[in-house]
């Protein structure tokens, strides 16, 4: 609703393989999101500023940045947010930040490489490890800077941003007074990981073309949200971070080596997490 029809068009033919036509599709819809009936949306508040950056990290990559913080008083503490597969930093994480901005604190964030307005290709992780890297790097130029080196800090992570929020963690065990993690990826399911003989062949595939996409047969706006209307807002603003954000091979594959080394290792995520150091607050549901 309130979409110019020839704007859709433009956008649904986009392809948002690489970063420069992810941040066209972003520029030109991101005031639609903000119409979305959703609380995250809906909530304003005063006080609270912004900034966006681009900056290349130690790898030569280009990633996009975004913080918030109060205008009007000394920040309380930093957090530091780790998104979800599906998502940026500019969605729902974004309506996140603001309201935890908004209660005195200074949030900072990233899009992953592949992901959002970062650079490289659509959703593709090559090594979850470099990817987990280059997170740490980014929050650790945050922390180092003087305005906020002695202020607490704390790590927030999203679903697949749960699991880059706990192995900074295990990199860095001293360095941050807390976690928040909501609904972490702490273990892939033994319902849906496939049986030893197509893990092999997926492995293979992923080997010899780790590029190469998987494309989803369901509607993933359709699983995600009950409501019809909110189905179709979201298949307009968010289209290009939920819909037509698809695993490689290259990707899926990252994501169970890491948990087949932790198998092999006998240390599955949730069976280390006598290794946390930290506080942590666990949200599920």
């Amino acid at each position: 609703e309130g979409v110019d029809p020839a704007l859709e068009r433009m956008v649904l033919r986009a392809c948002l393989d690489q970063a420069p036509e992810r941040r066209r599709v972003r520029e030109a819809f991101k005031d639609v999101q903000l119409s979305i009936d959703h609380c995250l949306f809906k909530a304003q508040y005063s006080d609270i500023g912004t900034k966006e950056s681009y900056e290349r990290n130690s790898r030569g990559v280009e990633i996009f940045s975004k913080c918030w913080f109060p205008e009007n008083h000394r920040m309380k503490a930093i957090v530091c947010l780790c998104h979800g597969y599906g998502d940026t930093c500019t969605f729902f994480l974004d309506g996140i930040a603001r309201k935890i901005a908004s209660a005195g604190y200074g949030v900072f964030a990233l899009d992953y490489p592949g992901f959002g307005l970062s650079e490289g290709l659509h959703g593709y992780i090559p090594s979850f490890d470099t990817l987990v890297d280059d997170v740490a790097e980014h929050f650790a130029k945050i922390k180092g800077n003087p305005e906020y080196r002695d202020l607490p800090s704390f790590l927030f992570g999203q679903s697949m941003g749960g699991a880059v929020a706990l192995k900074i963690h295990f990199k860095q065990p001293k360095d941050w007074n807390g976690a928040i993690l909501v609904a972490p990826m702490c273990k892939i399911s033994d319902d849906v990981v496939p049986a030893w003989p197509v893990q092999q062949v997926l492995i293979f595939m992923a080997k010899l073309l780790p590029k190469e996409k998987l494309v989803p047969q369901k509607d993933l706006a359709e699983l995600a949200f009950r409501e019809k209307e909110k189905q179709e807002q979201v298949n307009i603003a968010h289209f290009w971070l939920i819909q037509r954000l698809i695993y490689s091979l290259g990707t899926s594959y990252s994501v169970i080596a890491t948990r087949t080394s932790c198998l092999v290792k006998r240390l599955y995520i949730n069976s280390v997490l006598n290794a946390v150091f930290l506080q942590c607050d666990c949200l599920q549901g």
